[in-house]
């Protein structure tokens, strides 16, 4: 055993045997075993040797503990290349790429020869800051070093050059290589599928396959990727047969992947199929499935599957915590926010830049600014994310002016705002309705050179709907056109979907219609938005008319689906559809019903006059209800006088309330 070397031992242990036992450590990513390694080198005078030294940053830095391998590396005499490039990549795991460029100017100061394997640590770095001007850089000073016709190189100059928004060079790097193998296609299929160009995707698999080439469990992770993207499950389908023929139904990449293309299409009974056939699922699996319920806004199931994740023995890491922390931010459950902040305390993943914004994030969407900006000052780097963070929570408050104070803030700070704040406060002002500030920061924007992307115009979108502002809408409509004739690409489906509601909140069903038929790919979410237009405005025929021809074309309706029916059905008083309905949802198509379709079932009950029984049922999901369904019981029983029932039911309101709180 590793540890003998160090314990029961009178005699100092000699050199090889420390390293030996380093690199064990270093495989198990063990480390506390590293921390009591360390003690013993330390207390043995041995911390400072060349030889141990540098073995012990490569240890520290795999096992995730940057601020140790900063201190061990800032007190070594001398370094070696792996050091360097350990520490690099365990900067780049914990958010500090900048830092990366200050280690290569100091190897560069020191006259260390940099290899292939630190270009492509610096072209990731490149990749996560979007820098493609770093990333021309590093390009050049690997042409001058000969190592442009390595092929891991070059691979990786396709995905950086991909990840700065450079298709076009991306592409020209990948075509100066002619011996395409299925790895370069995969950088390849990967860029398109990062820059939003899911279609084009799809189609340089075709070529792939075409060219003889046979995907692996790469290319069919990515394909998939695109599917998501496009909300095409029925392209979706067929690449798990592809999956299941090609005998890649085993690999647990790939069904990760599947189950999240299954979750992101609404198919969330689905993705959980395919997760629980996963015979050793890890922690990806977990948050893929979680992700999926979070999205989808069903958190009762994702905190249920957290607890299955804790009773399998599996921890959380910083993408669980995430994910959950963002169901806490669109619930305003704040209570539950800051449970999972003492377990993100307690696993020591609090140092994650992502986690501390998201922290940030919870805090400010549920109005708690207080301890937002505590986490926020307390942020060992403020970037773009954390400002826009914390912007994004006072404009959702309404607290304008300090969202825009904190943007001048930022540009002292020495950061430019991209368009996530612009956006943030831009939806803000218009989902109070002042549609003139927004469309007066709107221009701001542009005057500074900011090209809106899908995010901004999801936000003016989803402000316009909120509005009911037709006109306006309209007219952003145009400007999405404008750029696709420009070749600004953006992502088209999510704007798709987001045009559908809009016109559909607007009650322009018509113009709804149109940006639907021209949809090349009508996935499921532009389905459900379709629907919920017509049923939103009472069109309750038009609604179910829709459903079946949603059957007719292979795509199944989700529980999304029949919220929008169920609501119709409620609206017009269709007691006994609206119950025909529910019975089909969970019969016919096999869909458990959430609240939101109780909900639905109680408004029916309270309009028909059925108060004990619309009181039974809340009663049963007394938890799960929320404020606004026990006031609808409340006002039937105001219409109908009963007020005994009623009061019970403004005690059960009051009560979830506080719960919720």
């Amino acid at each position: 055993m590793a540890e003998e070397v160090f314990f029961g031992l009178d005699h100092i242990p000699s050199v090889d045997n420390i390293i030996h036992s380093l690199q064990i450590c270093r495989g198990k990513r063990n480390l506390t075993q590293a921390r009591v390694f360390h003690i013993h080198i330390c207390n043995n005078g041995l911390d400072l040797d060349r030889v141990i030294g540098n073995q012990l940053v490569p240890l520290f830095a795999d096992c995730g503990s940057l601020r140790q391998a900063q201190q061990i590396f800032s007190r070594l005499p001398h370094w070696n290349t792996r050091s360097f490039a350990s520490l690099m990549h365990c900067c780049i795991d914990h958010g500090n790429n900048e830092q990366v460029f200050d280690l290569y100017h100091k190897m560069q100061d020191d006259c260390m020869c940099v290899n292939d394997y630190i270009f492509v640590v610096l072209l990731k770095a490149c990749s996560k800051m979007h820098s493609l001007e770093r990333g021309f850089n590093m390009h050049y000073e690997i042409c001058k070093e000969g190592y442009e016709i390595n092929p891991y190189i070059v691979n990786t100059l396709v995905n950086m050059y991909g990840h700065c928004g450079a298709v076009e060079e991306a592409l020209d790097v990948f075509d100066c290589h002619g011996n395409h193998d299925v790895v370069a296609w995969n950088a390849l299929i990967s860029v398109y599928v990062d820059c939003g160009y899911a279609k084009e995707a799809l189609r340089c698999l075709e070529m792939m396959e075409l060219n003889g080439v046979m995907p692996d469990e790469v290319t069919f992770v990515c394909a998939l990727k695109a599917c998501c993207a496009l909300g095409t499950i029925d392209k979706g389908k067929s690449l798990h047969i592809d999956i299941l023929r090609g005998g890649f139904g085993g690999d647990i990449s790939v069904c990760n992947t599947l189950v999240d293309m299954y979750a992101k299409c609404g198919q969330l009974s689905k993705a959980q199929d395919v997760f629980d056939t996963i015979s050793c699922r890890d922690v990806v699996s977990w948050n893929v499935l979680i992700e999926g319920y979070v999205e989808h806004g069903l958190l009762k199931e994702a905190l249920f599957s957290l607890e299955k994740m804790d009773d399998e023995g599996l921890s959380p890491n910083a993408i669980t915590f995430v994910y959950m922390l963002k169901a806490c931010s669109h619930l305003g459950w704040i209570t539950k926010g800051q449970e999972l902040h003492s377990r993100i305390i307690k696993h020591n993943l609090e140092s994650y830049s992502f986690v501390g914004n998201s922290l940030v994030g919870m805090y400010a969407q549920c109005g708690m600014f207080i301890d937002a900006c505590h986490i926020f000052y307390g942020l060992p780097i403020k970037d773009i994310v954390s400002w826009s963070s914390l912007i994004a929570g006072y404009a959702s408050h309404g607290h304008h002016d300090k969202a825009l104070d904190c943007m001048v803030r930022m540009q002292l700070d020495g950061l430019s705002p991209n368009v996530v704040p612009w956006s943030a406060i831009i939806l803000g002002y218009a989902g109070e309705g002042e549609i003139e500030k927004a469309l007066s920061l709107y221009m701001q924007m542009q005057e500074q050179g900011l090209l809106p992307n899908h995010v901004t115009f999801l936000s003016v979108f989803k402000a316009c709907g909120e509005a009911a502002a037709l006109n306006i809408g309209r007219k952003f409509h145009a400007q999405v056109i404008d750029n696709f004739y420009n070749g600004h690409h953006i992502n088209e489906s999510s704007i798709e979907v987001a045009l559908i509601d809009m016109y559909g909140r607007c009650g322009s069903m018509d113009d709804a219609m149109t940006v639907f038929n021209t949809r090349p790919f009508k996935g499921l979410v532009g389905w459900n938005a379709l629907v919920s237009g017509y049923a939103r405005h009472g069109e309750t025929t038009r609604a179910l008319y829709l459903l079946q021809e949603m059957k007719k074309e292979g795509i199944h309706p989700d529980a999304v689906s029949f919220v929008s029916i169920l609501s119709s059905c409620s609206h017009e008083g269709a007691l006994g559809k609206g119950q025909d309905y529910f019975g089909a949802m969970t019969k016919v198509y096999c869909i458990s019903p959430m609240i939101q379709h109780y909900t639905c079932l109680v408004d029916f009950l309270s309009r028909a006059g059925q108060l004990d029984e619309a009181m039974a049922l809340l009663e049963r999901f007394s938890l799960d209800s929320d404020i606004v369904t026990w006031t609808s019981v409340v006002g039937a029983c105001q219409k109908t006088g009963d007020s005994v029932l009623g009061s019970q039911a403004f005690d059960y309101g009051v009560k979830t309330n506080e719960n919720h709180s």
